[in-house]
């Protein structure tokens, strides 16, 4: 897949590692942090959401979404992917100072003819911690920057 994402010539930047890696190998800042169809593979997300935080720009975008846990903040659902409740992300997004700008119930898949209710969320950072000298190790994955949005 990286291999195809480079032939396009549009992007500044592909490696192939976990998304915690990612954003702890980079200074950051970025303007926008997108998870489409990625965080239902991971269970509880403080630490995410702390680098996050970390390497976020001033006003910078955490945009992405999640299966949704209608009361438990996690759960591990039947088909192997994790769910997580609105509540959960509020309380997350409050103690690393990101800002809910968006968090609307919808579907974003189905499973045997019937929607998966997700979540769909737009957090800004009010409150940036971002500190280059935290990033110190590298790894080989991850970040897609596409230069075609300037």
């Amino acid at each position: 897949m990286l291999k195809q994402a480079a032939r396009k010539n549009v992007y500044d930047d592909l490696r192939e590692c976990d998304a915690l890696s990612a954003l702890t190998a980079d200074a950051g800042p970025f303007e926008l942090i997108v998870a489409a169809d990625v965080l239902g593979y991971v269970g509880a997300l403080e630490d995410l959401f702390a680098a996050v935080a970390r390497t976020l720009a001033a006003k910078g975008l955490f945009v992405f979404s999640v299966e949704m846990s209608p009361a438990e903040d996690v759960i591990l659902r039947e088909q192997h992917r994790y769910a997580h409740s609105a509540a959960y992300i509020r309380r997350l997004a409050a103690a690393n100072g990101l800002e809910v700008r968006i968090l609307e119930e919808t579907s974003c898949r189905r499973e045997k003819g019937i929607a998966v209710p997700h979540l769909v969320c737009a957090l800004e950072a009010t409150t940036p911690v971002h500190t280059p000298a935290e990033f110190e190790n590298g790894c080989e994955n991850v970040t897609v920057t596409p230069s075609n949005l300037e």
